[in-house]
Order: structure tokens, then sequence, then C-alpha cells
């Protein structure tokens, strides 16, 4: 590593006793891994330090539930064309376990390569609290965040308010914040507020920068993207920051989609009358933009039965909360064509952020591709630091629906 490197990292522990420091032993970390996701509620990260005399074992106490504040990244810059680049992520994270699984076999001591694993401390911070509400589950997350996680700032806090029957009471009962959030908050939510968000569910997770979300998918979508990237053969493209360094797609394809196809949904009223409904993919996509999205499924797949769900027991002011049961089904539809991609590191690009992404047309190379070029959402990212101190970022993206355009050869045969 160079000693003129701007590039930061440290974790400083509570109680004081640990600071480790790029600045101060450049030669002390080997790799630093940090992660958000949508899908895992909270932030992780995994960290190896070189120790080839075995100090680290012998000289520092790593505590289960140890907490280190730390800070990756460099200084902010702004660039000649306005943008913004650099600063820093800052999470408070929670030693969690630790291993040496390669050590150094010409040695007295226990070393070679320590890596430990950290989570997010608001994981140490939630724990079972058997009580129920009588509120809106919008409501019943901010006080989540405010009163168990002590988020506070305004500006922290992404929450797209419900509009659920307030005669319904949630039941937490024996389980922790968290689950309550995923399994019942989450999962029977539903809202008027936002457009489109009729037809997508509720997720909730904080990602790398503490930033905490309970909202609808289209609330997401519907964000103001953070950074725009673009694919370029440029000469100096592996020191532009808005450039696109690789880049691979992929979507989920039928062992996600097919028991969605279509549903029937059964439940029982509390008079003892059977009914169901069908409930099928072609009306509860998400379509980013609706005279041009489309689902890639072909539609004659879609009319038969794919799968079959029993909802139990419902009574008269259950309504909104079967309909937030049945959209939170198409979860995986929300984020169905995704894009993974390396960039140089960005702090502002993390989970739940929306990024512009510029594309050429392989058939015109002037002209930027309707299907992949726009907006989408970051459903997970990766932030890494190797030995020489390099930091960059690996970001997965998705979209719940692809705008093809008016030639496309297969409009006609596929969900509109």
């Amino acid at each position: 590593m160079s000693v003129i490197s701007e590039h930061v990292f440290e974790m400083i522990s509570d109680p004081h006793g640990i600071n480790l420091s790029l600045q101060a032993n450049p030669r002390l970390f080997n790799k630093v891994y940090l992660r958000d996701t949508l899908l895992n509620f909270y932030p992780y990260g995994e960290i190896f330090l070189n120790d080839k005399q075995g100090i680290i074992l012998s000289a520092y106490t790593f505590i289960e539930g140890m907490k280190f504040k730390t800070k990756l990244g460099f200084p902010e810059q702004t660039l000649e064309d306005g943008q913004e680049i650099g600063g820093y992520l800052t999470h408070t994270y929670g030693w969690s376990e630790s291993q040496i699984p390669s050590t150094i076999r010409d040695s007295e001591y226990i070393s070679g390569i320590n890596c430990f694993l950290v989570i997010s401390d608001f994981y140490f911070k939630d724990f079972i609290k058997p009580q129920a509400f009588k509120q809106q589950p919008s409501d019943i997350a901010r006080a989540i965040a405010k009163d168990v996680y002590n988020i506070t700032d305004p500006s922290m806090l992404f929450i797209d308010d419900t509009t659920n029957d307030l005669s319904n009471i949630w039941y937490q009962g024996n389980r922790t914040h968290r689950d309550f959030i995923e399994r019942t908050l989450t999962r029977n939510a539903t809202t008027s507020l936002t457009p489109n968000a009729d037809k997508t569910p509720y997720v909730s997770f904080i990602n790398c920068n503490g930033e905490f979300y309970f909202c609808s998918y289209a609330y997401l979508y519907s964000q103001t993207e953070v950074a725009t990237y673009e694919m370029k053969l440029t000469l100096d493209r592996t020191l532009d920051p808005f450039v696109i360094q690789e880049i691979h797609f992929f979507a989920t394809g039928a062992p996600f989609n097919k028991s969605l196809y279509n549903q029937e949904i059964h439940t029982l009223s509390d008079t003892g009358t059977a009914t169901y409904i069908t409930s099928n993919l072609e009306n509860n996509y998400l379509k980013m933009d609706s005279s041009m999205s489309r689902y890639p499924v072909i539609y004659d797949n879609t009319k038969n039965v794919s799968s079959i769900k029993n909802f139990g027991l419902f009574e008269a002011g259950d309504v909104d909360s079967l309909k937030g049961r049945e959209l939170f089904l198409y979860q995986n539809s929300c984020i169905a064509f995704r894009i993974e991609m390396i960039i140089i590191f960005n702090p502002r690009v993390v989970a739940g952020k929306v990024i512009n992404l510029k594309i050429k047309k392989f058939t015109d190379n002037d002209d930027y591709s309707e299907e992949l070029s726009g907006n989408w959402l970051v459903i997970s990212s990766e932030h890494r630091m190797d030995q020489d101190a390099a930091i960059y970022s690996k970001i997965t993206v998705a979209r719940p629906s692809i705008p093809f355009g008016n030639q496309w050869p297969y409009l006609s045969s596929v969900l509109l």
C-alpha cells in the first residue's frame, strides 16, 4: 500500500482498548468485507487481519457483542463536472465469532490470518418482548426503530405509511423485533399512498449506513437515483468512478416464478364459509413503465392453476391483511431481473437505493438499450478492501419488469 493513500479503514472498540487503523498499521489488514441486502435484515462483515506473531490472539481479548465503530472510504471530492465522489460508510458492528483457518506452521504461536465476523450492533439490541399493538404496521416499525435501535434521525428512516384497518391487533408474542417485523408486519402491510403500491409487498431491512427501511417495493423503485453508471470502453475506465468495471445479467426464472403464474388462495370465514380467490402474476407484477413494461413469461403458461395456498380463518376486518399476505407471495417477482456489477467504491450505493444505468444497444452504439438502461434498485451491496488497500463495491441491482420496445418480436406472447 502506498503511504500517501487516502483510503481509510478503522475499527474502534467499545469498551475502549482496541483501535485498528489502516493509517497506523497499513500491513495489518489482509481483507475487509462489509455487506447488506434487502433479503437479510442486518448488515454484517468479515475482517481478515495479518498476524504472523500471534499478537492478536494473545494480547487482545475479543468479547462476544463487543462494539466496533467502523469507518471505510476516502475523503469526499467534487469533480470538474460537479459530481461528488468519496465519503465513508460508517456503522457500529458487534463482534460475533473468529477463527484462524490457515496457521503458520514454523511458529511457536498460533498465528496466521485471523478472520473475525461482525454483525450490526442492532442485532445485539434485539431481544424477545411479548407485546401487542393496535396501530398501523408502519407506526409500529417506526416505534421499534426509535425505541429498540435508537434510530431517531429522520434522514435515517425510510418508512412507507400503511393504511391497514386500525381494528387489527398485532401480536409480537415470544419473538424478537426482527422476527415480528419480517413475519408479521411486512407480510400483512398494505398501502394506498404510494403509486402502484397495490401491486407490491413490503420489505424491511437495515443497510451498511445504518438506515432503517420499512416500505413497499413500489416506494423503493420510486426513489430518485443516487448515482449514474455507464458502460464505456475508454483508456481511463478503471479510474472513472462512474464507469461499470464488470457486469453480469441474470433472471431468477421459472424456479421462482412458476408457482406464481396462477394461484388459488383459499380462506374460511368466521361464519364457516369457504371461499377462494384467483391471484396471478399478470395482475401483480410491478410495471416500471406502464406503457412498455413486460414480464417475459409465455402468457399461455399462466392460464392453468400453478399453486394452491390456504390462508386459514379470517374475519371481516382482515380483508386488508389478506391482501398484504397475497402481495407478499410476489416478493421474488419484485426483484426478478438482476444485474451484478463492480464499481469503484461509493458509500452512497447501498441496499435500498436506486441508481441509473446507461448501457448501449448492440445494434446501435449511438443509442442506449431500453431494456437495460434506466433506474435499477440496489438489493445488495458488498464493499471490499484488499491487501493493497484498494476499495471497490460489488452491487446487485434489480427490476420487477423489463421495458421492451414496441418492435420487440414477442410482445403478443408474453404478459402485458
